[in-house]
């Protein structure tokens, strides 16, 4: 029996296990990523996990035929290779994970982006699944995306395709995390959810249910508030959904896919009405025929999704 060892890096955890080729999960864990330490000692940890899932199937009787990693950045999936700068990562850029890690485990090592393996996750197992032509979102601090056309996931030429968080929505906007301006993760993302909370929150003035000072304010009060209804963030939820269909419509006037799934903290606690939101604001700016068919679907996997995705990534719909 075959099993599927996966690995998610992230700025402050890795996230690891190991699959049935079902996708049932086996095992299941976490520890720090000490992306402060540099790459020689991410390594390390990586490799750690990738020896503890190896020797897990072993005692189980169980072939894994690769080590799946997902990571942030740019990734070039043939080489295993880090391209460019991963702004939570200092110094990531340029690592080959796969030649390090094939040399110290004598097995087969493939590297992708961590926005897609969530995404790839969706649509072997999770919201997805059932669909060939699907645009996937995780949405924190950062937007993450990952496109699926024809059941295939899309890499790109240089391997950068599904940066929907970088599609630029307003000329000359303000300045993103990237270095770019305008970008949908500049208006969508955690920090201007926040800016724009504190805004409707003041507005709102005792009409609000907020208790604290608005500096003190973040992402999980925001959300708690919204599930209490309280008018400021649902305001600030609201535009939100509106910048995140900006960037769909965009992504839906050019590929027509059949399904978006939408995953994240935001989707996690506020649902069914956030996707709700997103959906009424997609008919402000999406073609009607462009809209025919297509669900927007909060995600299934959580958190799992990345080493669920870097797990199967070899493998077909």
């Amino acid at each position: 029996m075959r099993a599927f060892a996966g690995i998610d890096l992230g700025g402050t955890n890795i996230k690891y296990g190991l699959s049935d080729q079902n996708g049932k999960i086996l095992i299941n864990k976490s520890k720090s990523s000490h992306a402060d330490q540099g790459p020689d000692e991410i390594l390390k940890h990586l490799e750690d996990c990738a020896r503890e899932l190896l020797e897990y199937a072993r005692q189980k009787k169980m072939k894994v035929p690769y080590i799946g990693i997902g990571s942030p950045g740019t990734v070039d999936t043939d080489q295993g290779k880090i391209l460019g700068v991963s702004p939570n990562i200092p110094g990531w850029g340029g690592t080959n994970i796969s030649a390090r890690l094939e040399k110290n485990l004598n097995i087969k090592v493939h590297v992708g982006n961590d926005a897609n393996m969530m995404a790839w996750a969706e649509v072997l197992f999770g919201a997805a699944k059932g669909y060939r032509n699907v645009l996937c979102t995780t949405v924190g601090t950062g937007i993450g995306g990952g496109v699926i056309m024809d059941g295939r996931l899309a890499i790109g030429s240089s391997y950068t395709a599904g940066e929907f968080g970088h599609i630029p929505i307003v000329k000359d906007g303000k300045k993103c995390n990237c270095g770019l301006h305008g970008c949908l993760e500049a208006y969508a993302g955690s920090d201007n959810l926040i800016a724009m909370a504190r805004k409707e929150i003041k507005a709102a003035g005792s009409k609000s249910k907020y208790q604290g000072t608005l500096q003190e304010l973040t992402v999980r009060k925001i959300l708690d508030l919204f599930t209490q209804d309280d008018p400021g963030a649902k305001k600030a939820i609201e535009r939100q959904a509106e910048y995140m269909a900006t960037g769909f419509a965009a992504v839906i006037h050019l590929l027509n896919p059949e399904a978006i799934v939408v995953g994240g903290g935001i989707a996690e606690v506020c649902g069914a009405e956030y996707i709700k939101l997103i959906k009424n604001s997609l008919n402000q700016y999406a073609f009607e025929d462009a809209l025919k068919g297509l669900k927007v679907l909060k995600a299934r996997l959580g958190n799992k999704a990345g080493f669920i995705g870097a797990a199967f990534q070899k493998e077909k719909i």
